[in-house]
Formats: structure tokens, sequence, C-alpha cells
């Protein structure tokens, strides 16, 4: 969380109202020393549903990408990863964009953090090979949005990887997390996502 928010660093938080149908994301800016405002901006508000929001800064450019698991082009049959910027002033940046539907599968639960040194956010995912096989990803994009280089791929063992979380560490080198359901215990890869194929 430290490289996500700190206690001068704003924070952007999603919302899903729980008596919606379907779900939709809200953001609200507030700073931890403050209370939460009264009013949220809408981040999408696309048919079914958009779960598993999460979120990362960056002070260059001074927005936050929000990226989230989304189901709207088909209820249930086609799962995707997209995720729009939203400004220090909650105001969302351009329009919701895709990150991960052209490689099939359904992606789920999506993680993402900032590099600074390299101007780039990390978006991780879960990639449902079958329902016994879910193997994790990463794609870098530019703190504008824009994909930077190709799919990465964290873990693609035949065992069930899931809910991956993500981090950088001083060295530019970053560490994600996730379970492995089979061996039943949670396993770390940490990498320079720049030399990463």
């Amino acid at each position: 969380m430290s490289d996500r928010a700190s206690s001068a660093t704003p924070l952007l938080r999603s919302i899903c109202p729980p008596a919606a149908r379907p779900l939709q994301l809200f953001a609200i800016l507030a700073l931890f020393s403050t209370a939460l405002p009264a009013a949220a901006s809408t981040v999408v508000s696309w048919e079914y549903d958009q779960l598993k929001p999460a979120i990362a800064y960056s002070p260059q450019s001074q927005n936050h990408l929000v990226v989230w698991e989304d189901h709207h082009w088909g209820s249930g049959n086609d799962w995707d990863i997209y995720g729009r910027l939203v400004s220090n002033a909650d105001i969302p940046v351009g329009s919701p964009f895709d990150v991960t539907s052209a490689y099939g599968n359904r992606q789920l639960a999506p993680d993402v953090a900032y590099n600074q040194s390299s101007a780039e956010f990390l978006v991780v995912w879960e990639d449902e090979f079958s329902t016994t096989d879910h193997d994790i990803y990463a794609q870098r994009l530019g703190s504008d949005g824009s994909v930077v280089g190709g799919r990465i791929t964290i873990t693609t063992l035949s065992n069930f990887e899931s809910n991956p979380a993500v981090a950088y560490n001083p060295d530019d080198h970053v560490t994600v997390l996730f379970g492995d359901h089979m061996l039943a215990k949670a396993m770390v890869r940490s990498f320079a996502p720049r030399y990463a194929k």
C-alpha cells in the first residue's frame, strides 16, 4: 500500500453501492486527514458488472489509474480488465480503455502499481486458461494509459494461480504475490518489468 498512497498523498477510493445493479465504479478523492466528500465521480457505468477495482497514483502526471474486472461484453461470458485515468480533481480523464481483451480467455482480479523511475504503471491479473488452470500475467502502461511492450508472463504453471498483488521496490524491480491453490501457499516473483517477456 505504501507505493499507492501516503498520509500526504491524495487517495482515490472506489465505491460499489451494494443496492445498485449493475455494479458501477465511483471515485471519491480525499486526503487521509480529511473526511470524504459527499459527491462521487462516475468512473464507469456500463451495463453488467464492473468488479474488483484497484488503484495506483502517478505523481508525474498527477493522475490515478483505476483498473477493474469488467463483465460488460456479456453477462458472465467475457471478462476483461479495463482501466481509466482519474485526475487529482476527481475528474475522469479520457474514456475507459481495454487492457486485456486481445488475449482471449477471462481475465480476473487485477492489481496495479506505479514505477516513478520509468513513469509506468504495471497491471497484473489472473487469466482463466481453463476452469482448473488459472495463470498470472502483467502489462506495462505509460502514465497516460498507453500500452508499453507486450504481455508479461508471471506464471503459467499447470496449477490454479489467483489473486495477484503487485508492488515496486526502490531498485526498479517489481514483486508480484499470488496464491497457488494446488500447492496451497502464496508464491512470489520479483523481476525488472522492462526486461521481462
